[in-house]
């Protein structure tokens, strides 16, 4: 009589979330992707668990890809058993793709589960390569005086900033994006932006987001996830997930799920302007549509002179716009925003409200 009792291994899903769409994978590192093996699987229903990433060039666990040179590798992680009944939820695969495969690359990812029957059962799922490095490389160009007036880019897939502990904004004051972007309704999540905590504040842009300074420009169709501060100020400066600074230009249908935190900032001088938005830190007059954060946190303080505009979705923007726009902005006494106020500050306004 095999010891094999029942199915137990015959019906498993790779990855955790239930989806059979492309899981995304980083051009360079590691990838730990779950497998979800069935309610009751046990030790004994197994022998072996197999995987392979195929490609067009190929099948096996290590595949050289049509437009890299080294292979995609992958690696089983067994699964665990508590008193050999009890199953851990902890067996998964580890995908490295190689360093330099192109972006939107596809392989397979197939497992198979040998049982100690002698059946197999496999599933399978897509990889997709992604390259954060791009919008990287985009804010280096714009940054160094590259004019991307008229230039038109297009977001293919979600895309991870992980990788950049401090990412630096897309254009500048002085080298403002001037481009058309088009999120196509994906999202780019991990924006993490500190300065060292204020340690380097005197370094800082004046323009902080995932878009510095648009002038010109369109940004659309986008949602932003991540986390700004503790940053502090010693100058003025523009805040928000998506825009720092909408000088001129188009924006329409961007979100924002951010928490803002600033420190106490001592060195400003009384004409120092600061603006903190969800979404957008300042917003020149400009066509505004569709601007939203969701459940934002602002942890706005300061100490000393200046003045502060803090804003749900937008920090500061002209009184048209909150008038015209009540989407913008929520009441001063919003429970999304928390303030600290010290010293001898000019003036300070919630959601466009000023603040006695």
């Amino acid at each position: 009589m095999p010891l094999f009792n029942g199915d137990g291994y015959k019906a498993f899903r790779i990855g955790a979330d239930g989806s059979n769409n492309a899981i995304e994978i980083r051009h360079t590192g590691n990838v730990d992707i779950p497998l979800t093996l069935p309610t009751g699987f046990l030790e004994r229903d197994y022998t072996a668990i197999m995987a392979q990433v195929i490609s067009d060039q190929g099948t096996g666990t290590s595949i050289v890809t049509s437009a890299a040179t080294s292979p995609w590798s992958v690696t089983v992680n067994k699964p665990t058993f508590t008193r050999v009944v009890f199953y851990n939820g902890d067996a998964s695969v580890t995908v490295n793709a190689p360093d330099d495969i192109a972006d939107g690359e596809i392989a397979l990812l197939k497992v198979t589960i040998v049982g100690n029957d002698g059946g197999t059962t496999v599933a399978s799922r897509a990889l997709k390569a992604v390259d954060p490095g791009q919008l990287a490389g985009l804010a280096t160009a714009v940054n160094r005086g590259t004019d991307m007036a008229g230039k038109y880019f297009k977001q293919m897939t979600a895309v991870s900033l992980s990788a950049y502990s401090d990412w630096v904004a897309i254009g500048t004051e002085d080298d403002p994006f001037r481009g058309n972007y088009n999120g196509d309704g994906k999202t780019v999540s991990d924006l993490s932006i500190t300065y060292g905590g204020g340690e380097n504040a005197t370094n800082m842009p004046a323009c902080l987001g995932l878009f510095g300074c648009l002038d010109g420009g369109v940004v659309e169709n986008i949602s932003v996830n991540g986390t700004i501060g503790p940053v502090q100020f010693e100058k003025s400066q523009n805040v928000g997930a998506v825009i720092g600074y909408l000088k001129s230009g188009t924006v329409g249908n961007i979100k924002a799920t951010v928490s803002i935190t600033t420190t106490s900032s001592t060195g400003l001088y009384a004409s120092d302007v600061i603006r903190v938005g969800g979404a957008i830190g300042r917003s020149d007059p400009a066509p505004l549509s569709d601007i939203f954060s969701v459940n934002p946190t602002i942890s706005f303080s300061i100490d000393g002179t200046g003045i502060g505009y803090v804003g749900h979705n937008v920090g500061y923007c002209e009184y048209d716009y909150w008038r015209d726009n009540p989407n913008l902005g929520y009441e001063a006494d919003d429970p999304a925003i928390s303030i600290s106020r010290k010293g001898g500050l000019a003036k300070l306004y919630i959601n466009g409200v000023q603040i006695d």
